[in-house]
């Protein structure tokens, strides 16, 4: 595969990438505030849980079927078609004329892009070095072997060659950032794994999902029932220092 990582935006602070943490629940995903340095409200709720010392929320905690914590790479790429001649570079086109969005999760590749990108053979005087649009270099990746054994290689082309103008970076921060739910999203979903709590769902969601009014009993002013509360880990928490408190 030939890409050609294109120049970072300001927000990635000097990095050909952006790290995004997030977890999955349940095999849904769910990214993480850390990403922007933020407190993180499922790891605030995990370290609460922890605190009950219940083997059964540690077994959920363990269990990468249905909780995981992750890390991926985002850069903005274009997926090239590469013509060789003799072994030189004859013409490059962009697949699906577009940028992408590459998530990256081996951390092999970032450690030997990131070795390529500081080698004194691939500086050429630009501000943006090797990812630069006019002088920078073409990179192959390749893996082989399957599962533990696979291995990653990246190979930087052994010269410079210009993309077309027309090509803007995407921000991939900026995307990240829309791409996080709301705290009271993400709260609900670690508290439905280990509590079983009801879900919240963001304003999008809710609309889809919620259910419509019945007219006729509202009509008939027949009551409606409420669902028994279920309890704050918070109310569990002090319920035990009580029962704890009277033995």
């Amino acid at each position: 595969t030939d890409i050609r990582i294109l120049p970072p935006v300001a927000e990635m602070n000097g990095l050909f990438y952006f790290k995004e943490i997030h977890y999955w629940i349940k095999n849904k995903k769910y990214i993480s505030r850390k990403t922007f340095g933020e407190p993180c409200v499922i790891e605030e709720e995990i370290e609460v849980a922890k605190q009950l010392n219940d083997p059964d929320i540690q077994a959920m905690l363990d269990d990468y079927k249905i909780f995981s914590r992750k890390e991926t790479h985002l850069m903005p790429i274009l997926h090239l078609n590469c013509e060789f001649s003799k072994g030189e570079l004859v013409s490059q086109s962009v697949i699906g004329g577009q940028v992408k969005i590459f998530q990256c999760d081996p951390q092999t590749i970032i450690k030997q892009i990131t070795k390529i990108a500081t080698s004194r053979h691939y500086q050429n005087g630009t501000e943006d070095g090797m990812f630069d649009m006019k002088e920078g270099y073409n990179l192959t990746l390749s893996k082989t072997g399957e599962k533990l054994e696979t291995k990653y290689m990246v190979q930087p082309f052994k010269n410079p060659s210009e993309v077309d103008s027309k090509y803007k970076t995407i921000n991939v921060v900026e995307f990240c950032r829309k791409s996080l739910k709301p705290d009271s999203v993400l709260r609900s979903a670690i508290r439905e794994m280990l509590y079983g709590e009801e879900i919240t769902t963001s304003r999008e969601e809710t609309a889809k999902t919620s259910p419509k009014t019945d007219t006729k009993k509202a009509a008939k002013n027949e009551p409606v029932k409420e669902e028994p509360k279920k309890l704050t880990l918070q109310q569990k928490l002090d319920a035990r220092k009580k029962l704890n408190g009277k033995k």
